[in-house]
């Protein structure tokens, strides 16, 4: 079995970006090294005075990553923002076991 880095929340309202860099960690691992840069960008993006991360912020988010990627050679994710019936479960984690890009 994979052994799966894995990162708690610190407070009660990072649980996004704590879910964000966690899937980073899965999808890059931690040899290959996830660049400072996109650590940094999550947090930042996403942790704010209010009472957690907004729709709109993780929407957000998901652009910047997938402008991110689009131009850095080394780093490559497509980040998409789904909610209510788009979302697919089944779909995703056929893609994620396959680590291939995720169009569900």
């Amino acid at each position: 079995m994979r052994k799966i880095e894995f990162r708690k929340q610190i407070t009660k309202k990072d649980c996004v970006p704590t879910s964000f860099i966690n899937a980073m960690i899965y999808l890059f691992g931690m040899q290959e090294g996830i660049p400072n840069e996109i650590v940094q960008g999550i947090y930042l993006r996403t942790i704010n005075d209010s009472d957690g991360t907004s729709g709109q912020e993780v929407k957000n988010l998901c652009h910047w990553l997938s402008n991110y990627s689009n131009n850095r050679n080394n780093f490559s994710v497509k980040a998409i923002y789904k909610e209510g019936d788009d979302v697919d479960f089944n779909k995703l984690k056929k893609y994620v076991k396959k680590k291939i890009p995720v169009r569900c």
